[in-house]
């Protein structure tokens, strides 16, 4: 090999290891730029989505309190099946509430269809009976096969002391619809 060829040969190394250098920086540099921009869009979705959802629950939570701070809800001495159905006459024109249920301070009361069960142990029901407003992910309704959303608070009597648990099952397709809106 000549002088020349040898020259060549060291210039196109050079010129492809200048080459590879640049196209590696570009690629790392443009990557880990693409993947912040991924982690902030993704982080701004999930916090619009988390501000609609707290906005949405929120609106479902003052209904309930609003319920359970009428002079009926707040006396003792009114039969729970009379809390129940004021309760259910109040939602009963607003198409996605499924029900209300009205139970004890030990959970035993009305579900939404109004047969007098012990509901203790339903996760909604039990958070509220610790005296917390309860809010549990969509899941399929075993009583109507819907996909709902469970909303559980504690009552009280002018007291203090909790009388019991108003709880609102309600059709998650909105949410779903809302949600949908948001991500897509």
């Amino acid at each position: 090999m000549g002088i020349k060829t040898k020259i060549s040969l060291a210039m196109l190394g050079l010129i492809f290891l200048t080459a590879s250098a640049i196209v590696t920086f570009s690629y790392r540099k443009s990557n880990e730029e693409l993947t912040e921009a991924v982690e902030t869009g993704n982080l701004n979705l999930a916090h619009a989505v988390a501000a609609k959802i707290q906005t949405i629950s929120e609106r479902e939570f003052s209904m309930l309190e609003g319920i359970t701070r009428t002079s009926i809800f707040r006396d003792p001495e009114v039969d729970l099946r009379e809390k129940w159905e004021l309760g259910n006459s109040s939602i009963k024109e607003i198409s996605r509430y499924i029900g209300l249920g009205c139970y004890d301070a030990q959970g035993v009361g009305y579900s939404t269809t109004g047969k007098y069960h012990d509901m203790h142990d339903r996760e909604y029901i039990a958070i509220a009976m610790q005296g917390k407003n309860a809010l549990m992910d969509p899941d399929w309704s075993k009583t109507n096969g819907h996909l709902c959303v469970y909303y559980g608070i504690p009552f009280f009597d002018p007291n203090g002391r909790q009388l019991g648990e108003l709880t609102a099952v309600v059709e998650a397709s909105d949410l779903c619809k809302t949600m949908t809106t948001l991500t897509v």
